[in-house]
């Protein structure tokens, strides 16, 4: 925003944009032929959809609802029942 000279809705679209097409990197990686093993490139893959769960609605940084607590706790630490 300061560097541009842009209000922040105009960053946010911007970041969404970048988020988008990223996502498309992704998705196309993980069917291209490539020389490395497609277990890793899941591996990234999950690794950055477990982030983008994170911190979708923010870091969580002085939140009192503790929503950030919560998704965290249910996505990395929380049993899942069989």
């Amino acid at each position: 925003m300061n560097d541009k000279g842009v209000t922040e809705e105009v960053a946010r679209e911007y970041i969404r944009d970048l988020t988008d097409k990223t996502w498309k990197k992704l998705n196309a990686a993980m069917w291209a032929d490539s020389p490395v093993s497609k277990e890793f490139i899941k591996l990234c893959v999950h690794g950055t959809r477990t982030s983008e769960a994170t911190y979708q609605y923010g870091d969580g940084h002085g939140d009192p609802s503790n929503v950030s607590k919560s998704r965290v706790m249910s996505l990395l630490v929380d049993t899942v029942p069989v």
